[in-house]
């Protein structure tokens, strides 16, 4: 349960970075 827990927390985690990361660069490449 807690292994479980711990995999979804990071992979989560991983693509909400993901997200993040392709919004600011998204925002940095076509904002300007």
């Amino acid at each position: 349960m807690s292994v479980a827990t711990t995999v979804f927390s990071i992979g989560y985690s991983c693509y909400f970075i993901l997200v993040f990361s392709h919004n600011v660069i998204q925002t940095l490449l076509y904002g300007k």
